[in-house]
């Protein structure tokens, strides 16, 4: 007889990346805080010497488009390459008290669908 139970899906490629970012860099260019939000304080230095190391480009802009569709948003910084903070409303919610949500947390996060995008694009 077959077994009915389902493999746990593994988390995204990106996730494990990023969280390894994270884990092994300067948090002057990239950082983790307690409440699931991400940090970018110097974007030109995390493309130019950080990105390369763990994606297969050093490209800002293509990691921000990841960031967008696992669900993060920048709440803070303004232009291009100017120092700036992404947040999640999922993680933020799961934090919900002292900000202590280690960073594995966010291997959880989904892939938003191409329908969840049109969704909202539809809504705005």
């Amino acid at each position: 007889m077959a077994s009915t139970a389902r493999r746990k899906a593994s988390p995204a490629s990106f996730l494990l990346k990023l969280r390894e970012v994270l884990a092994r860099e300067d948090p002057a260019v990239i950082s983790w805080d307690g409440d699931g939000r991400i940090t970018i304080g110097d974007p030109k230095r995390l493309g130019d010497e950080v990105l390369a190391r763990y994606f297969r480009h050093g490209n800002f802009s293509s990691f921000q488009r990841q960031l967008n569709y696992f669900g993060y948003y920048k709440v803070q910084g303004k232009g291009r390459l100017a120092a700036c903070v992404y947040t999640n409303d999922a993680l933020a919610a799961a934090a919900g008290g002292p900000p202590d949500l280690p960073v594995d947390a966010l291997l959880a996060l989904k892939r938003k669908s191409s329908r969840e995008g049109a969704a909202a694009a539809a809504a705005a």
